[in-house]
């Protein structure tokens, strides 16, 4: 599922209380110093305290989508 279940998992969400948030998946360039990394996740919040508030109701409902994802690849924060 990977993705997908990530993304099943947001539109799940109630977008009025959880305030602006967009992904983007950006792949590596092969000619730039990305150490084996295959591809860039990004996450787009309103504001710092949209983070917050996004990162705690991930660790609350998202596990299974944590789990799809952590099951389709790995994850180094930058």
């Amino acid at each position: 599922m990977g993705v997908a279940g990530y993304e099943s998992w947001l539109d799940g969400l109630d977008a009025d209380s959880s305030g602006f948030y967009a992904h983007g998946i950006y792949s590596a360039r092969p000619e730039t110093e990305s150490d084996g990394v295959g591809f860039f996740w990004a996450h787009f919040h309103e504001n710092m305290a949209a983070m917050q508030l996004g990162d705690e109701g991930r660790e609350a409902t998202g596990g299974g989508a944590k789990a799809s994802l952590e099951a389709t690849t790995t994850c180094t924060y930058y």
